[in-house]
């Protein structure tokens, strides 16, 4: 499985600024990753959340081994994979 733990979603000072890009259900494709069960952990604190999620993630068997699981969030700093 994968662990991620994000931060404080008020810390992106050293995120790249991207704009949002629209989606169109006629350019949909089956996700080439697969998330099996998930488990979060989230603690609010004043001025911040943090979220630790666990993911039981497998690869779509039609997917390369070579290709990427890319992770697609916003207004989120990724503390650790």
């Amino acid at each position: 499985g994968i662990e991620t733990l994000l931060g404080d979603t008020s810390d992106t000072g050293d995120m790249e600024e991207t704009k949002p890009v629209e989606k169109f259900r006629k350019d949909y494709k089956p996700p080439p990753y697969w998330i099996k069960h998930v488990d979060l952990d989230i603690r609010i604190y004043d001025g911040k959340t943090i979220v630790v999620s666990k993911l039981k993630v497998e690869r779509d068997p039609s997917t390369d081994t070579k290709t990427p699981m890319i992770l697609d969030g916003e207004d989120l700093s990724l503390k650790r994979v």
